[in-house]
């Protein structure tokens, strides 16, 4: 059986009240450690969940590849010491990118966590 055919068949017990489905919870250890839980619990999502959780991982990756690389281009010009003019341009401009990407995030925030989440 696959992990998730095994998620499956101790749910559909738990809700036959044949046991408390969080007294099995240790025993699925191996399965939730071994990385493969992540993957089928993002399966188990809806369709708006999973679109969010993906665009705020990929705005995640690009706020992270932005921000490097207005690191490397600070360093590189302080190291020839050329005029730092280009990349404050850049860094306002990608700081504008930034806030957008900050959006995203906060939509993935919003629908992952509504009912924990201050207004």
């Amino acid at each position: 059986m696959y992990p998730d055919q095994i998620y499956t068949k101790l749910k559909s017990w738990a809700e036959q009240g044949l046991f408390q489905f969080r007294e099995l919870l240790p025993l699925m250890s191996p399965v939730i450690g071994s990385g493969s839980w992540s993957p089928l619990e993002r399966e188990r999502r809806s369709p708006e969940r999973r679109d969010a959780i993906l665009l705020a991982h990929g705005a995640r990756m690009v706020s992270d590849v932005l921000s490097t690389l207005l690191m490397r281009l600070a360093v590189g010009y302080r190291f020839v010491a050329a005029d730092p003019k280009p990349v404050h341009e850049a860094g306002k401009a990608i700081s504008k990118l930034l806030m957008e990407l900050g959006k995203v995030q906060d939509v993935w925030l919003d629908i992952e966590y509504s009912e924990v989440r201050p207004a």
